[in-house]
């Protein structure tokens, strides 16, 4: 998009101004942002540590048995850098004693100009979990990354939006009714991908929770299986 375009342009920030801290009697959202380095030299890492993990398709899957014939299996194979990157950052922090941090730290999108994949430490909406100074200087020094960590901007929530009313934000259906939304928009494997990257709604055990209720009558239990929920 143009405005993902304009940002790109931008330097990242050593320090991120107050207006983008999230604050309760502001009746907007803020953007995510994170705190971290783009992953170069993680990718280098877990290929070199065989952290690479290769997902297969057969496309006949969309079709019914009539429809495929006697047709040889049209099987694809790619890389999953997200959970190859998450596999390869948890080997990491566990050979230098930091798997505290595991929790707030991920693997995210931010804007680029090339759409890169990042070391997120935490985000404005995390910041009373920052990781220890210490643990930090750790991973920078493992990663081999000369400055600090800096703030991007996250790739899918990268708007001002307004808020619910406190009042209706706090009643379970209107969590329900965004997942059926993102549910329903198109297949359901591919709105499930897209609802786990808006972590906004997979914060709390109760989104996740809501997410199985709405899925266990739309897809079987093997599919279910495969995104974790």
């Amino acid at each position: 998009s143009q405005d993902r375009a304009r940002v790109a342009q931008y330097t990242p920030f050593i320090k991120i101004p107050p207006i983008l801290y999230p604050k309760l009697s502001n009746p907007y959202k803020a953007p995510v942002m994170h705190c971290g380095w783009v992953m170069d030299r993680l990718r280098k890492y877990t290929e070199d540590n065989d952290f690479v993990v290769t997902l297969t398709y057969d496309y006949r899957e969309k079709f019914t048995e009539d429809e495929i014939g006697d047709e040889d299996p049209i099987v694809v194979a790619c890389v999953n850098p997200l959970e190859s990157m998450n596999n390869a950052l948890a080997d990491l922090m566990g050979k230098l004693g930091i798997t505290e941090i595991l929790k707030t730290v991920d693997i995210e999108i931010v804007v680029t100009e090339n759409k890169a994949l990042f070391v997120s430490l935490y985000t404005n909406y995390s910041v009373r979990c920052t990781p220890a100074a210490e643990a930090i200087e750790k991973l920078r020094v493992a990663l081999g990354e000369e400055e600090g960590p800096k703030w991007y901007l996250d790739y899918f929530d990268l708007h001002w939006t307004p808020k619910l009313p406190s009042a209706i934000r706090a009643k379970p259906y209107v969590d329900l009714a965004v997942l059926l939304v993102l549910l329903l928009i198109e297949s359901p494997p591919e709105n499930v991908r897209l609802a786990h990257r808006r972590r906004s709604l997979f914060r709390n055990d109760h989104g996740r929770f809501l997410v199985r209720l709405v899925l266990l009558s739309m897809i079987s239990d093997d599919q279910l299986h495969q995104y974790s929920l």
